[in-house]
């Protein structure tokens, strides 16, 4: 049994615009910034002296009337609906700041950002990117993809759009590459029980990036510490010319090259990250439907651990986030764990909480059943026992295609120790040590 789930889906395209189209490119994000700015001091003026909240229906009013007097260039080239996209996001700005989700909207400065956005009539045909009021229609970057028969070979193909399109974001990245951005709206089928045989418990850390309750573990690649030196002598090439720049009051072509340099490598190492990440949760999709992962407190992580340049230099946040999306593009299932659930301390066979141990030990024995854990391992299979129990809870996981796995080693174990176990009920399992009296421990298969 399968059920159809509705989903706003992204697709991300690098554009290959001409000389003609940049200009009017330029132009569409200059006139966003400029609205932008001109609509943060309209409101913010206009409540402090007439203490009145200015809509977005007022702004569009306002600013048609205001934007005739405008003497620059790109007023005539810019879209109209680039100013009316830039009020609607300075407007749900404001309602953050006053939910407490966000802080205060600022100016934005000339160079910090070339973005805007089309709500309609931008499609793709042939390779080509038909925007509104644009010189021609913007050339694709050509994408090159490997053919799945045997022979493997590479050819040019564009992404496809599927579903309907609820208009694009255009924007540059910091060394003048344009990317386009469609929202979309599309189905997707999802089943509606899950299988406790593709399930998978994940554990992040720092020393490796991922660890599977199937034993397996991924190296952290620590792509920013790779480019730290190469970065360390452009940033200071970088600062030299700044200085003799500000000195000189102007910024020479040396300076911008220098600029771009660092910029570059920036860029270089956030792709090979997200490359990275993105390959890694391909895999996780091939090979399960159900997944289970901690919910970690990043920022306490790098700021109480003193830990900072390791933990955002893992990915680990960007890893949730594109888990969490491609979960509902292929309709799998996700379940988030409690970051208190005691994953690490406690053991997966007797269920004994570990409370003296430290983030330096790597390996450590149960004091109970006398087990020999891998720090992370053990964490993997916690993690995927919790998960279990949350995906029965909420009727998703299948009760007939239960694993008996855990329960048969968990058996053999506390049989090779001279213990002996019986089932008492659903929810708890006792054995019996030798010289000892019954003990009750949960049974973390159930």
């Amino acid at each position: 049994m399968e059920t159809v789930e509705p989903i706003v889906k992204a697709i991300r395209m690098e554009l290959d615009p001409i000389e003609k189209q940049l200009v009017v490119l330029e132009a569409n994000a200059s006139m966003r910034l400029y609205a932008w700015n001109w609509a943060l001091n309209y409101k913010s003026s206009s409540y402090k002296i007439c203490g009145t909240n200015i809509n977005v229906k007022q702004l569009c009013k306002a600013f048609s009337d205001h934007i005739v007097d405008v003497p620059f260039a790109f007023v005539k080239l810019a879209h109209s609906q680039v100013p009316q996209q830039a009020f609607r996001d300075l407007d749900n700005a404001f309602k953050k700041f006053f939910k407490k989700q966000g802080r205060y909207p600022r100016f934005k400065k000339r160079g910090s950002e070339a973005t805007f956005r089309i709500p309609q009539n931008v499609k793709i045909v042939d390779g080509y990117v038909i925007v509104p009021k644009l010189d021609g229609p913007v050339k694709l970057k050509d994408r090159w993809i490997r053919d799945k028969s045997e022979s493997g070979t590479w050819f040019k193909k564009s992404q496809e759009l599927v579903g309907k399109t609820n208009g694009a974001t255009i924007k540059c990245d910091a060394i003048g590459h344009w990317w386009i951005t469609f929202i979309m709206d599309v189905e997707v089928l999802k089943p509606i029980e899950l299988k406790e045989s593709m399930i998978v418990g994940i554990d992040l850390g720092l020393k490796d990036f991922m660890a599977l309750s199937t034993g397996e573990k991924i190296a952290n690649p620590r792509f920013f510490r790779q480019t730290e030196k190469q970065l360390r002598f452009a940033q200071r090439k970088l600062s030299r010319r700044a200085r003799l720049a500000k000195a000189q009051k102007i910024w020479s072509n040396r300076y911008l090259k220098a600029k771009k340099r660092v910029a570059s490598i920036h860029l270089k190492k956030a792709n090979r990250a997200k490359n990275f990440v993105y390959q890694q949760a391909a895999l996780l999709m091939q090979r399960f439907d159900g997944f289970a992962i901690e919910d970690l407190c990043l920022k306490g992580m790098a700021g109480a651990l003193r830990l900072g340049k390791s933990v955002h230099d893992a990915c680990l946040g960007m890893f949730r986030r594109i888990l969490a999306y491609k979960v509902q593009w292929n309709g799998k299932f996700l379940v988030v764990i409690d970051r208190w659930f005691p994953s690490s301390k406690r053991c997966h066979v007797c269920g004994n909480i570990n409370k003296l141990l430290s983030l330096s030990d790597r390996e450590w024995n149960c004091i109970q059943c006398k087990t020999h854990h891998d720090r992370d391992h053990n964490a993997s299979i916690n993690i995927l026992e919790e998960g279990i129990r949350l995906f029965r809870l909420n009727g998703i996981l299948c009760p007939s295609t239960s694993d008996t796995g855990t329960l048969k080693r968990s058996l053999e174990i506390l049989e090779d120790l001279g213990s002996k176990a019986c089932i008492v009920d659903d929810e708890h399992l006792k054995f019996l040590s030798a010289g000892n009296d019954f003990l009750a421990v949960r049974s973390p298969w159930l």
